[in-house]
């Protein structure tokens, strides 16, 4: 999970709005006087509502002023921020390029290498904050942007390890390893890996083994992920998926042969070294009322049996404690073909309605989540159910940072109460 500060360096732009001028909105008599701030009552209201974090009314009440206003540059910014900081990129995008030789022109182009950034495009985000900085070499927000992109774009080793276990006597333990680099245009990614699997059952334990190798070509459209694994143990087998990006990943589409043993998260599958093939549909959309995704799975086991599963998910724009803490809504889902004792598949189906609140804090030198939510049965063999997650990531230098993820969860399985649990600790190094 990439988590973006919203830090008081990047909050900076909103005071240029206090740069309006009477010479745009009063009399020359007075601007000769002394420079006053003269604000129409709806530009003042855009103005209030960006002060007070909420960005998603900043943003619409703005796009409508811009409507039948003219808008000072400084008070353009102040919208332009607010549409990026409630997700909606694209206009978001038009506003800042529309400030890009106005003399808030640092400000909005520091704001459009920060979408890039958040678009996963850190490699169109860097030479804009570059510009910027030779420009104006101590620009707060183009500084710190520099070095977030730097840090996303340096190669890096990632050691991460684990460890699972369940009410059904399931336990796993886990090592992985990977390295991934980029070309000198940052839009070719290379990652190599490998991992170790050891899952356990009071009578069963089996261990896999995977080397894998992904390439990223953020050139072509799609902007296409390949990725390939090799299994060696308990015996050998190949896997992989394409992954597309479309419309600037509102939409995301995932095809491949997966490891349905290693997914199971049960000792049985892996051991006899079941696959699948897989279909994953995501969908990722900003409204004025709030954010919607949708995943979707669908795999055909090596064994025949067909596993639909789906996650529904709404984000609304109240944010009735802060900006930073959200509240959500939802629907899971999980249906089958048919039953097996290999691995989760309930033969009536599961359906869970659930609420719930996530929050994200970060800075420059660490980050930190949370989420929690409860949840009721719709269908099938699902019940009363909560879950709890929780990480962070502690930059101890510039290259090296720590970070920690936990997560809880009680639900109904096969007619019984069920508990999960797991943890996972990784060290990420980055190379200069």
């Amino acid at each position: 999970m990439r988590i973006y500060p919203l830090s008081k360096k990047a909050l900076q732009p909103l005071s240029l709005a206090l740069i309006i001028s009477v010479s745009n909105y009063g009399s020359s008599a007075q601007a000769a006087d002394a420079p006053v701030i003269v604000l129409s009552p709806a530009q003042q209201h855009v103005l209030d509502l960006s002060v007070a974090q909420d960005y998603q009314a900043a943003g619409t009440k703005g796009l409508e002023l811009l409507e039948i206003e003219k808008a000072d540059p400084g008070l353009r910014l102040v919208i332009a921020n607010s549409l990026a900081w409630s997700g909606r990129m694209r206009k978001a995008e038009l506003q800042y390029k529309v400030l890009s030789n106005s003399k808030v022109r640092k400000d909005a182009r520091t704001g459009l290498a920060n979408l890039y950034r958040w678009k996963g495009r850190d490699d169109e985000a860097l030479p804009i904050y570059q510009t910027v900085l030779a420009e104006d070499p101590q620009h707060a927000g183009a500084n710190e942007g520099l070095m977030y992109a730097k840090r996303e774009l340096n190669p890096r080793t990632f050691v991460s390890a684990g460890a699972a276990q369940d009410s059904g006597d399931a336990k796993r333990r886990e090592l992985s390893i990977s390295q991934r680099w980029r070309d000198d245009t940052g839009r070719h990614i290379f990652e190599v890996s490998s991992s170790g699997t050891r899952d356990e059952l009071p009578v069963t334990t089996a261990k896999q083994g995977e080397v894998g190798f992904a390439y990223q070509n953020l050139n072509l459209p799609l902007e296409p992920r390949l990725a390939l694994e090799a299994q060696a143990k308990p015996k050998g087998d190949l896997f992989g998926s394409l992954k597309l990006k479309i419309d600037e990943g509102r939409l995301l589409i995932d095809i491949g042969r997966t490891n349905w043993g290693k997914s199971a998260f049960n000792a049985r599958a892996l051991e006899d070294g079941l696959n699948a093939a897989h279909i994953g549909l995501d969908a990722n959309l900003h409204f004025d009322s709030g954010q919607f995704t949708e995943h979707i799975d669908i795999f055909r086991v090596s064994d025949s049996n067909v596993i639909l599963t789906s996650r529904s998910n709404f984000i609304p724009s109240w944010r009735p404690f802060g900006h930073r803490i959200k509240p959500f809504v939802g629907i899971e889902t999980r249906d089958v073909r048919f039953y097996s004792n290999k691995y989760w598949s309930p033969e009536d189906g599961f359906g869970t309605a659930y609420v719930g609140l996530q929050g994200e804090w970060a800075n420059e030198n660490w980050s930190l989540y949370g989420s929690g939510q409860v949840g009721t049965r719709l269908y099938g063999e699902a019940g009363s159910n909560w879950s709890l997650g929780m990480g962070g990531k502690l930059w101890l230098d510039k290259n090296l940072a720590v970070g920690v993820n936990l997560w809880s969860m009680a639900s109904r399985r096969d007619n019984a109460r069920y508990r999960a649990k797991s943890f996972s600790v990784n060290l990420e190094k980055l190379w200069d």
